[in-house]
C-alpha cells in the first residue's frame, strides 16, 4: 500500500541516525553558478577552526581538480576527499548521516532537506523561489543564504559580463561574512 508523502517534513532513514561532521558539496552544474572556491576554503578554516573534525568534501567527479586544490591548501588530516568517489544511493546515505551540508543550489541541497539534515545553501537568482529557497509552509532545516538583485528570475540568462572563470554576479556578491554568520549556529557539537 503506498503511503502519502507528507510535504511538512519528507525524510528518508539513515543506515546511522547519529548526524555528525560537516560536508562541503562542490559544484553547481555549471561553474558560473558556484561559489567561489577560495571562499569555500576561507569558509572550510573557519569551521576547522570551530569544530576540530575534518571536513568531508563531496562532489561530482568534474570537482575533483578543485577538491585536490582545497585539501593540498588545509591543514593536514582536516579533509576527507569524497568527490568523485560515491554513487548516488552513498551520497543519499552520507547526507543522511550528515550533521551540516554546506553547498550551492544542486542536488545536495534538496537531498539534505529530504533527510532531515541541516543546510547551508549558496543560492542565486536564475531560478530564485522556482526550486530554492523553499517556500515558508515547506518545513526544513535549510538556511539559503542569498544577496538579492533586481535582476533575479532571469533564468540564468545573465545580463551581466563576466570572465569565463567568474561566477554570475548574484553568487559572486555572496561574501564569506554572509556564509559565516548563517553556518556558525548549524555547526555539530563535537
Amino acid at each position: 500500500m503506498n503511503q502519502p508523502v507528507d510535504l511538512a517534513g519528507p525524510s528518508f532513514p539513515a543506515k546511522d541516525n547519529r548526524k555528525q561532521g560537516v560536508s562541503v558539496f562542490l559544484g553547481a552544474g555549471n561553474s558560473k553558478r558556484g561559489w567561489q572556491t577560495e571562499n569555500y576554503l576561507q569558509l572550510m578554516m573557519l569551521i576547522i577552526d570551530q569544530t576540530q573534525r575534518p571536513i568531508h568534501l563531496v562532489g561530482g567527479p568534474e570537482m575533483e581538480e578543485t577538491a585536490k586544490y582545497l585539501e593540498n591548501l588545509m591543514p593536514e588530516d582536516a579533509i576527507i576527499n569524497l568527490v568523485g568517489k560515491t554513487t548516488l544511493p552513498k551520497l543519499i546515505d552520507h547526507i543522511a548521516r550528515t550533521g551540516l551540508v554546506v553547498c550551492n543550489e544542486t542536488s545536495a541541497v534538496h537531498i539534505a532537506a529530504a533527510c532531515n539534515t541541516k543546510a547551508v545553501c549558496i543560492v542565486g537568482g536564475g531560478h530564485f523561489e522556482r526550486f530554492a529557497p523553499y517556500p515558508e509552509h515547506v518545513y526544513n532545516r535549510t538556511t539559503f543564504v542569498f544577496e538579492k538583485l533586481p535582476c533575479y528570475y532571469c533564468n540564468w540568462l545573465c545580463i551581466y559580463n563576466t570572465a569565463p572563470e567568474e561566477p554570475f554576479p548574484c553568487i559572486g556578491n555572496i561574501n564569506l561574512e554572509k556564509v559565516w554568520r548563517a553556518t556558525l549556529p548549524l555547526l555539530p557539537v563535537a
